[in-house]
C-alpha cells in the first residue's frame, strides 16, 4: 500500500521501479509479480493509465500545448507519450485537444449569441449556465 500511495502521489514525476519497489521493501521482480497479481496490471501500466488520465484532463481544460501536457504528466518523449496515449484512449492527444478547443469555441459563441439575443429581446441580460459533458 505504501508503494501504491507513492505511485499515486508521484506518477507525474520521473519514477523508477527500484524506487517504487523500495517503498514496499521488495525486490523489483517480486514487487512486479505481486503488484500484477493484486491489481491485474503491471506497475508501469498503472502509472501510464494515471498519467494519461491526467493528460486528458489537462488537454480538455488547461489550454497547454500537447508537448507541455506530456512533460507535465511525466513523459519526456513525445513519440512515447503519443503511442501510450493512443493505446489507452483509442485516440490521439491532438484529436482530444482539437475537439475540446472546437467545442469550447462553439460554446463561447453560443453563450455570446444567447446573451445578446436575451438582452435585445428582454431589455436585460440573462445568464445561462452551460455544463459541457465530453
Amino acid at each position: 500500500e505504501t508503494a501504491l500511495n507513492y505511485m499515486d502521489q508521484n506518477y507525474c514525476s520521473d519514477l523508477s521501479l527500484s524506487d517504487i519497489a523500495g517503498k514496499a521493501y521488495m525486490s523489483r521482480t517480486y514487487f512486479c509479480s505481486m503488484f500484477k497479481e493484486m491489481n491485474g496490471l503491471t506497475p508501469w501500466e498503472y502509472i501510464n493509465i494515471k498519467r494519461i488520465n491526467k493528460a486528458v484532463e489537462l488537454l480538455k481544460s488547461s489550454g497547454l500545448s500537447i508537448s507541455a501536457v506530456a512533460t507535465q504528466c511525466g513523459y519526456n518523449n513525445m513519440a512515447n507519450f503519443s503511442r501510450i496515449f493512443k493505446q489507452i484512449t483509442g485516440t490521439t492527444p491532438k484529436h482530444i485537444a482539437i475537439n475540446c478547443n472546437l467545442f469550447n469555441l462553439s460554446l463561447q459563441f453560443t453563450c455570446f449569441y444567447v446573451e445578446k439575443w436575451n438582452f435585445s429581446i428582454l431589455g436585460q441580460r440573462e445568464f445561462f449556465t452551460f455544463s459541457p459533458h465530453s
